[in-house]
């Protein structure tokens, strides 16, 4: 079967070398520039709100009833920094498809990590005509979400394939790597393959490049625990010169330069007694 006209103008052409299949949620370009990117797929004809007749994005034909439909998110929101940035593109991400697109959401499932109450509430008031429930694990409670996760899992696998092609090609005729082809896995410390790459490509010293995060746990445990390097530094000497040393002010080199001028006439009575 054939692509359809609105599939293969959805379909980016910055499309990897690679023979694995890329879904079109991969933006290749922004992927390794590591700028962040919303993708929005096509609508399916069925939900849209000029699917018949002569309307259009702009003149919608009301007289069409539009299909409810239900919008799952995975995971919206993970820990006090990155938390409330993935929250607010949460909301982007329904401002998009509900008012951009003209999609007619009835009902919203989150899956968070934080508090679901006070999230609930936050989008509650932002877009009050919406059924909203936040709720933890929610990808095993409600379908929308279950499909969402696997969504974002193949589409972050996809990712981290074109990313390990880059890696590929800047390692290519600077250094013999064995295991290059052995891939690095999903990112999950449950994954085998993961940590058999830290474990191979960890140098002693400097870890690894900007590909992996130090603060992450298993990365500090290869570091600090199991094979890192370790420095010793030397203890400075309690006769070597200070750094306060350094920082005499004028103001008391004058006052030892007038304690000395007074004493040249002798020292009072009281002084010598």
């Amino acid at each position: 079967m054939g692509d359809s006209e609105d599939e293969q103008n959805n379909v980016s052409h910055d499309a990897p070398s690679s023979s694995i299949y890329h879904p079109p949620s991969i933006h290749r370009s922004s992927l390794l520039s590591g700028q962040s990117y919303a993708h929005y797929s096509s609508c399916p004809a069925a939900i849209t709100p000029c699917a018949a007749g002569n309307s259009t994005w702009s003149h919608p034909d009301h007289s069409i009833p539009p299909t409810p439909c239900v919008l799952g998110v995975d995971e919206a929101g993970r820990g006090p920094v990155l938390g409330p940035m993935a929250m607010d593109a949460t909301v982007e991400i329904i401002r998009g498809v509900v008012e951009e697109r003209g999609v007619d959401v009835k009902e919203v499932y989150i899956d968070t990590i934080g508090n679901p109450q006070t999230y609930q509430k936050k989008l509650e008031r932002i877009f009050p005509s919406l059924k909203i429930t936040v709720a933890k694990k929610a990808d095993a409670l409600f379908p929308c979400v279950s499909a969402a996760s696997v969504c974002a899992k193949v589409t972050r696998d996809a990712a981290l394939e074109i990313c390990y092609e880059e890696l590929q090609k800047q390692r290519a005729g600077m250094v013999e790597m064995e295991h290059m082809n052995d891939g690095w896995g999903s990112g999950y410390p449950s994954d085998s393959k993961c940590v058999t790459w830290l474990k191979k490509e960890m140098h002693p010293l400097f870890g690894w490049g900007n590909e992996c995060r130090f603060s992450w746990g298993t990365a500090k445990d290869l570091l600090e625990v199991k094979a890192g390097l370790k420095v010793d530094w030397h203890a400075v000497e309690d006769d070597d010169t200070k750094m306060t040393q350094f920082f005499i002010t004028a103001s008391t080199e004058n006052a030892e330069a007038q304690d000395e001028l007074r004493d040249w006439y002798g020292r009072r009575p009281k002084e010598i007694f």
